[in-house]
This record gives C-alpha cells, structure tokens and sequence, in this order.
C-alpha cells in the first residue's frame, strides 16, 4: 500500500507542480491572486481563465496527460496487489513483476468493464429522458423532479457496485486459471451465485467512500491560503485521507476476495 501511495503522490506532485510553474510564470503577480488566497471566488477564477486563455489550455493539455497515465499506473498498481492478494506473496518484487504480467489483460478488462457502466448508465439517462420528456412540462414543481434525480442515481450507483463485484471476481479467476473470456463468464456466474454476500460488502464499502468524502469535505473546508501552517495543515490532511481511501480501496478487494474463498470452501486450499 505504501509504494502505491508513494506512486500516486509522485503523479500527483508532478501535475501540482506543472500547474504551478504555469500559473506562477503567467499571473504569478496578479493582485487577482491576493483575492484567491482568501478563499474560491468563481468570478475572479474565471476572469483569470479567460484572460490567460492559452497558459490554462496548457495546463488542461497536460493534466489530462497525466490523468491517462494515472488511469495506466492504476490498473498496473491494482494488479500487482490484487495479485499479492491471491497468491499470497507481497514483496515488492514479485508484486511489480505480477503487476506487468497482469497489465495487459487488466487493461483489456478494465476497458470492458468501463464500456458497461457508460452502456448502463446511457440506458438510465436516454431512458429516463425518454419516459419524462420535458420536466418542465411533466412535473408540477422541481421537488418531484430532484427525487426522480436522486433515484437514478443511487441506480447507477448500485449498478457499478455490481460491476466492480464482476470486474474483481473476474480479475481473480484471471489470476488463477489464466483465460480471459472464460475469467468473465465465471465472474459474472460467481457474482449472481453468492450475490447476497458480495453485494452486501459492495454497499458497506460504498458508504465507507460515502462517509470519507463527507468528512472530508466537513474538515477541509476552503479556509484560503493566508498563511503557510494552513497550507501546510491542508496538504497533510489531504495525504491522510488519500492513504486512508488507499487502504479502502486494497480491503475493498482483499475483503471480496476472503467472502470468495468463504463462498467457495473447496478454493481455500487451491
């Protein structure tokens, strides 16, 4: 966990300090600047984006460079724990070498499982759409309108639930027989077979991210930049709650993984 911390705060420092060096270089003494250190203001945000149009198409350019290779290092990094995970071995060699043996097959799958969810979730939306049609015309007042929102959210929420439950119990069966068409057919049964157990540790992990977020968002608070124990305070706060979604994320599928084998006695010796 901690090398795929380390890993993402190196990409993560990478894009800081290129929106930096940008921004400091084009508007660096910019009294637009005195006003953002207060605290967000849209309207000086945006003034400065149109004004300095081409130093944040730049900065935008890259940082979805960046984001693309943070997609890549991801399914590289997930495959080498979820690796670990199965095979119960975790040094850091035998978890890069299983992280580039994996690599492809996971990209492959991870593309796949991508394309269902927005299938899924262009079904909802088209539908939903469709059987509406014009809210304004359809709904009496916005309240009806905001829950028909909110339920189709928490939809596509229990949707990629399911997805993710598919995708890692795919993921696992890869690691231990090797066929990838097979691998999908067998997540997908494996899924619905003991679909109670999985979907029950899917939603408690939801509500885990859920509640992290809200925490987040309620102790870090946009308290503007007035001094440097401040931003000092942020930048830890912020590295705390990323190692803490870390280790969700890697219990999120060692915990999968263990109602596996519990679902499926004859594996545990496997």
């Amino acid at each position: 966990m901690l090398c795929y911390y380390l890993i993402q705060l190196l990409l993560a420092s990478i894009v800081g300090i290129m929106v930096y060096t940008f921004i400091n270089k084009s508007i660096g003494h910019s009294t637009s600047l005195d006003i953002l250190s207060v605290g967000f203001d849209r309207t000086v945000l945006m003034d400065m984006i149109r004004v300095y149009r081409m130093e944040f198409k730049a900065v935008r350019f890259w940082t979805i460079g960046i984001l693309l290779l943070y997609f890549g290092i991801g399914i590289f990094l997930n495959a080498g724990i979820l690796a670990g995970i199965v095979l119960h071995k975790n040094t850091l060699k035998t978890f890069f070498s299983r992280a580039a043996h994996y690599a492809v097959p996971f990209s492959i799958l991870a593309l796949w499982f991508h394309l269902l969810w927005l299938t899924a979730t262009a079904i909802v939306y088209f539908g939903f759409n469709n059987i509406i049609g014009d809210p304004l015309k359809t709904f009496s007042s916005e309240k009806p309108y905001v829950l028909w929102i909110i339920g189709l959210v928490i939809l596509c929420i229990f949707v990629l639930i399911f997805l993710w439950i598919w995708s890692i119990l795919t993921r696992i069966h890869y690691i231990k027989y090797g066929h990838l068409r097979s691998s999908i057919a067998k997540g997908w049964s494996d899924s619905l077979a003991h679909f109670k157990s999985y979907y029950l540790w899917g939603i408690i992990l939801c509500f885990l991210h859920i509640a992290l977020m809200i925490i987040y968002l309620l102790t870090n608070k946009d308290l503007g930049a007035s001094s440097l124990i401040i931003v000092i305070a942020h930048i830890i706060l912020q590295q705390f709650f990323s190692m803490v979604r870390i280790i969700l994320n890697v219990g999120g599928m060692a915990g999968l993984y263990h109602i596996h084998l519990q679902s499926n006695p004859s594996l545990q010796n496997s």
